[in-house]
């Protein structure tokens, strides 16, 4: 909470303008909700029935979608020149678009697919210049 109320404070004191009352209603919120934990927890119903699922989740999303993803790309830049580890993840973004397609059915808008085309063409671009066989580290 003290950290909340300290990012309002420095926002306020920067003169931007903005209103961040919303810190405000963030904090009750959490602490309303660490309240009900705690009160769960003290009258023995915490955790509820069935939460396996959403606590096998909770580490899914902790271990491997984090915690392997930084291991895995510290892991592959060792390994690669730095213009290719960049050229790979510079196609973040299309892969998020294609999985998402196919997982979950989702499609693009006009600036998607502009903005597609574009990461395309520049990642088209830079291996096509990068072609002659020699790597960047021989340069």
């Amino acid at each position: 909470m003290f950290s909340l109320i300290l990012v309002s404070l420095l926002f306020s004191l920067g003169g931007t303008g903005l209103d961040f009352g919303f810190v405000n209603g963030i904090s009750s919120e959490i602490t309303s909700y660490a309240s009900y934990v705690q009160h769960e927890i003290s009258s023995g119903t915490f955790p509820p029935a069935n939460s396996g699922k959403a606590f096998a989740a909770i580490l899914w999303t902790g271990w491997v979608t984090c915690a392997y993803t930084i291991y895995a790309q510290s892991f592959g830049q060792r390994r690669i020149p730095p213009t290719d580890a960049n050229l790979i993840y510079s196609m973040q973004p299309l892969f998020s678009a294609l999985f998402a397609y196919i997982l979950l059915g989702e499609t693009l808008g006009a600036f998607g697919y502009v903005g597609a085309a574009l990461i395309g063409s520049a990642l088209t671009i830079v291996a096509l210049s990068q072609s002659d066989g020699e790597s960047e580290i021989e340069r």
